[in-house]
């Protein structure tokens, strides 16, 4: 029953993959075309999610705002490194960052309600805290996997340094999402990454030069300070209240 469910999720996620293809290839230009598809995109994984898979969804925390800045005080740090990354260009456009916001909040709530909220709460449900960190691994691989998509416009090596990065980003995101008990969080740490990308380049894609020493040390880096935090945030003591929280037996 455990692996015919877990089938489901997975099946769930191909589906989801094969979806996007045709919608974000419309002729549109590139905000319109990511709002379209990720909209969409957010509408069907809710209708789904009501009627199949029935993975709860967690908004409000019950606990204090302190307490959940600390827990998210990892990506927060994250997403200052890259607003000073970015502070280096000089100046955002600002008709640029205007453009950006839709977009970049559209991603952020498609990719954290699928992967944080549904995916991961629904193979929550199914195997339990005892399986925790295997699952967080999996729902945040699964995250990964998708960014593969990206080949049909940018480079191998460029797509492979996204999908570590994105692996990264998933397991902090994940980890946030079962301490605070809300997928706010996780949404605003990913609107503010993709935001800032966006308002600074126009894409989320890579196109200039690729440093390939710097972006292999930034990238494992980046993975290693996330599998670290994440074993931290989830260790053994913290399963019993994530259990409680998400009502499992």
């Amino acid at each position: 029953m455990k692996l015919r469910k877990t089938g489901i999720i997975g099946l769930f996620w191909v589906f989801m993959l094969v979806l996007m293809l045709p919608i974000s290839h419309l002729p549109l230009t590139a905000a319109n075309r990511i709002l379209v598809t990720d909209l969409t995109l957010l509408l069907v994984i809710l209708v789904i999610n009501h009627t199949i898979i029935h993975a709860p969804l967690k908004f409000k925390s019950p606990f204090t705002f302190s307490h959940q800045l600390w827990v998210s005080i990892v990506p927060v740090i994250y997403v200052l490194l890259i607003l000073m990354g970015v502070s280096t260009v000089g100046p955002l456009p600002a008709r640029q960052a205007l453009q950006a916001i839709a977009p970049a909040f559209s991603i952020a709530a498609y990719e954290e309600i699928f992967f944080r909220g549904i995916v991961l709460g629904g193979l929550l449900r199914i195997w339990g805290t005892r399986h925790l960190l295997t699952i967080t691994f999996v729902s945040s691989l699964l995250f990964s996997l998708s960014h593969l998509l990206n080949l049909t416009h940018q480079s191998l090596l460029s797509t492979g340094f996204q999908a570590t990065s994105a692996l990264a980003i998933g397991l902090l995101f994940a980890a946030v999402y079962l301490r605070t008990d809300s997928l706010w969080w996780p949404i605003a740490g990913h609107f503010l990454n993709d935001f800032l990308i966006l308002a600074a380049s126009g894409s989320l894609s890579s196109s200039g030069p690729i440093h390939y020493g710097i972006q292999i040390a930034v990238s494992g880096g980046e993975l290693v300070i996330a599998i670290v935090t994440t074993a931290w945030l989830l260790r053994p003591e913290e399963r019993f209240d994530i259990q409680q929280k998400f009502h499992l037996a």
